[in-house]
């Protein structure tokens, strides 16, 4: 029986600043993007390191906020986005869809990885 975790190594990219993201996640929920779009960047990264010859693959995405800020006009008990319409359509107007409330993230993202390349011999242990 083994009790390793179905991963080797953590990649660790502390400290970046995410501007203008997707702070509606769901039809009710509004302050922070949804989980499924860090996973969606994690395949993303999967896809481009194995373009590049990287023999890495991710296993999972963690996700830590060290500040945000909301980008809403405050009225009192009344809190209003200042949304955006995406995409614009080919002449250039907006496409009739729903409007995106946007947020400022400072945020660590945490990537679970294995790698044949990276895995220690018992040996070197």
């Amino acid at each position: 029986m083994s009790t390793c975790p179905d991963f080797d190594q953590l990649l660790v990219f502390p400290h970046l600043q995410v501007q203008n993201a997707n702070a509606i996640s769901s039809p009710l929920t509004h302050g922070f993007p949804s989980m499924t779009a860090f996973l969606g960047l994690m395949w993303a990264l999967q896809r481009k390191a194995h373009t590049a010859g990287l023999d890495v693959q991710f296993k999972a995405v963690g996700v830590v906020c060290h500040q945000h800020r909301e980008l809403a006009t405050e009225d009192g008990f009344v809190n209003s986005f200042h949304l955006t319409r995406n995409p614009v359509n080919k002449d250039g107007g907006s496409a009739a869809i729903v409007e995106e409330g946007r947020i400022h993230l400072g945020l660590s993202l945490l990537l679970a990885a294995r790698s044949p390349r990276w895995q220690q011999t018992p040996d070197a242990r």
